[in-house]
């Protein structure tokens, strides 16, 4: 890859990323979505991913979740703990 032919090149460019924007069902989870018999919603995320968005905002960066199921309950509180 042009310009990607060097660690260095590779870390100055990946510093100037400020913000990262990811879909949540299918990347931050496995796609899988239970609902219980009240109609509650659940989904199971990864931790790795968790401690990298941690990380990620800790260290500055800004992180966007966009989901398409709607005002996700699951959705609101995973973000919360970023």
């Amino acid at each position: 890859m042009r310009g990607w032919n060097s660690w260095e090149a590779c870390v100055d460019k990946i510093k100037r990323i400020r913000l990262i924007v990811c879909d949540v069902d299918g990347t931050l989870t496995d796609g899988s979505i239970f609902i219980n018999e009240k109609g509650e919603e659940a989904k199971l995320y990864s931790a790795h991913d968790g401690l990298a968005a941690n990380m990620w905002v800790k260290w500055g960066g800004k992180l966007a979740l966009i989901t398409g199921r709607g005002e996700s309950g699951t959705v609101q509180r995973r973000a919360k703990e970023t």
